[in-house]
């Protein structure tokens, strides 16, 4: 087998990778906006009063390109007695023969600014890395060939993520600063594929003894590239459904529905339709999770 042809294919598997890393910036986690915060902004990380949450997800795009990503990701965080929240976020996502791993610890602290109210700042700040890895015996060709050799030699891709939080009876405001090496780094102003900025304002309501209304706006930040808007809102049922729905201005949208049990565990299904420009070649994007809480840990 030619050079050129092994250079080919290494060149689609590449751009593969890369269209899901894009596709993850335009349409992220579904869950980061209602179900698991903590994904969007480490200053969220341990936001239940001493509970250990965790949060298992699956994630599948494009079902009809061959080769599609695939993503499987894992978080967890706990907040001590003294308002001190700890994290780890981590999700693997494999495009054909690359695979790329993300790994993120955070710590954030949950200053209360009352002492009869649910009113609070919280301020966190995460760090990791993300490695890129060819997969050498899936490799159609010869895996001594520098060209495949190289691409796993490259150097790991350190992150540092920071955030500030608002809470106070319901009402919520967040900013986050993802990729803050990476933005200040003037080196990488040529890139568009990874998020500089997060903001979010909703606030959780009770209409009625059955149902709780939580509206969301969402503004979001892409390097080079345009920033995205996202609007919606989750019905929370008493027992044990809930529902979302979400519009983001990269003209696609997204269902979810969940199902609480005793406020133990949760599973969650989502769909994100294919935004207009892959509409013709690809379906959307599918969602599953399962959010388990642990709750009065640390307590005599």
């Amino acid at each position: 087998m030619s050079n050129l042809f092994k250079i080919v294919v290494l060149i689609i598997g590449i751009i593969l990778l890369h269209a899901n890393a894009m596709s993850q910036q335009l349409n992220p986690s579904e869950t980061q906006f209602f179900i698991n915060p903590y994904l969007s902004n480490p200053a969220l990380a341990g936001m239940e009063h001493q509970e250990l949450v965790l949060n298992t997800a699956f994630r599948s795009q494009w079902d009809k390109v061959l080769a599609s990503p695939k993503t499987i990701a894992f978080t967890a965080d706990y907040r001590s007695p003294n308002n001190v929240g700890l994290g780890l976020n981590f999700n693997s996502q494999k495009a054909g023969l690359l695979t790329q791993t993300n790994f993120l610890l955070s710590y954030a602290y949950h200053i209360p600014l009352s002492e009869q109210e649910d009113d609070y700042l919280h301020m966190g700040f995460s760090t990791g890395f993300s490695n890129d890895v060819l997969d050498y015996s899936s490799l159609i060709g010869d895996a001594s060939d520098p060209v495949a050799i190289g691409y796993n030699g490259r150097v790991v891709n350190w992150t540092v993520d920071a955030g500030l939080a608002y809470s106070k009876n319901g009402f919520f405001v967040q900013l986050a600063a993802p990729n803050l090496n990476r933005t200040m780094n003037k080196k990488n102003d040529f890139m568009a594929d990874y998020p500089i900025f997060y903001a979010a304002i909703n606030y959780e309501m009770q209409v009625s003894d059955q149902i709780m209304l939580n509206p969301k706006l969402v503004y979001r930040g892409i390097q080079n590239y345009n920033n995205i808007i996202d609007i919606g809102v989750q019905v929370q049922f008493k027992e044990p459904f809930s529902i979302s729905a979400l519009y983001h201005s990269n003209q696609s949208y997204s269902l979810g529905v969940s199902y609480a049990h005793l406020n133990q565990w949760q599973l969650v299904c989502l769909y994100n339709t294919p935004t207009k420009s892959l509409k013709e070649f690809s379906n959307g994007i599918f969602e599953m999770g399962l959010r388990f809480r642990f709750a009065n840990l640390g307590v005599n």
